[in-house]
């Protein structure tokens, strides 16, 4: 079976459909319990549906040992069934993956908001992390790198097992938001440093690019929000000219179309690079609300969100209600 750990995030795409649910398991499934070694921290779970919109029970947070791994976590705290020889979550708590009025749905995890590239039995925990597992509709965007539903991770967390720089690139048209979204961080407990635009490659830590779409927009992490969630795992569209932002649906579908004084915050990841922050707008008024927005309880548990000057938040993708 094709093994997660030889994939790139530049080729993760196309192998994504046979690994949906991230939950390769080989040489981890003996262990259900917490394995051996000394306790090393609070680590936490939190299980939902439909891109975050239906959260599916408590969650749980609790001191783990050394050896402790996501599919380890899971298999203690959830009822969780398996597949293809013990190498897919194909349910949680009997909550199954499969296909519902011909869309695809899976179980996909993030550990402080980002996307595993690897299965849950290979990802050790460290103290502190967030697990997230969500079952979603996978059809226009089998990968989605990164959320801000963590939200303050990743920044005050690590990235395995280590702990990355934050860098601040600010727009030249937007220096009152950028000094706001330094205070917004640092009020969160996040180290931040001003950095250069451009910096999207591997190595260059985590980057929180602030200021209206059409000043942003040429930077590799905006430009593929513009392509779509198939390129960015982002469910809002900016439109080129900064007018206005388009909230998809989870089948890609426009639906709606946010104007004037709209904000974003969203993440994606370029090649295989950590993650980029988008605090963005139409214009200026628009990347205040987005600066404003930096708040668990703005955040939590959304993949991305999209905010009126007046405070107003809409989560992306639009989940239809169940």
């Amino acid at each position: 079976m094709f093994h997660p750990r030889a994939v790139s995030r530049a080729s993760w795409r196309g192998a994504a459909v046979s690994l949906a649910g991230l939950a390769i398991a080989a040489g981890g499934m003996s262990g259900c319990g917490l394995g051996p070694g000394p306790k090393t921290g609070a680590v936490s779970l939190t299980v939902t549906r439909d891109f975050g919109s239906v959260e599916l029970g408590t969650p749980k947070s609790e001191v783990a040992t050394a050896s402790e791994t996501a599919m380890r976590q899971l298999q203690r705290l959830r009822d969780v069934e398996t597949k293809y020889s013990g190498g897919f979550v194909q349910s949680i708590d009997g909550l199954k993956g499969g296909s519902s009025s011909g869309r695809p749905f899976d179980w996909f995890f993030f550990v402080n908001g980002i996307e595993s590239q690897v299965g849950a039995a290979d990802v050790t925990l460290h103290p502190g992390d967030a697990v997230w597992w969500d079952l979603r509709d996978w059809g226009s965007a089998t990968h989605v790198p990164a959320v801000v539903g963590a939200w303050p991770h990743p920044f005050t967390g690590s990235v395995d097992g280590k702990k990355p720089a934050t860098r601040i690139i600010c727009s030249p048209t937007a220096a009152e938001e950028c000094s706001q979204a330094e205070k917004a961080l640092a009020a969160a407990g996040i180290v931040s440093a001003r950095g250069l635009p451009g910096m999207a490659g591997r190595g260059t830590g985590l980057r929180v690019l602030v200021g209206d779409w059409k000043s942003i927009r040429t930077d590799p992490a905006a430009a593929a929000l513009e392509e779509g969630p198939g390129s960015s795992g982002v469910y809002l569209q900016p439109l080129a000219s900064g007018l206005g932002i388009r909230v998809l649906t989870p089948s890609g579908r426009v639906a709606s179309l946010l104007g004037a004084g709209t904000g974003i915050v969203a993440a994606t990841i370029i090649g295989d690079g950590l993650p980029t922050w988008i605090i963005s707008g139409t214009d200026s008024a628009g990347v205040a609300a987005a600066v404003r927005a930096l708040t668990t309880r703005s955040l939590e548990h959304h993949f991305a969100v999209a905010v009126t000057q007046n405070g107003a938040l809409t989560a992306a993708p639009a989940v239809a209600s169940k």
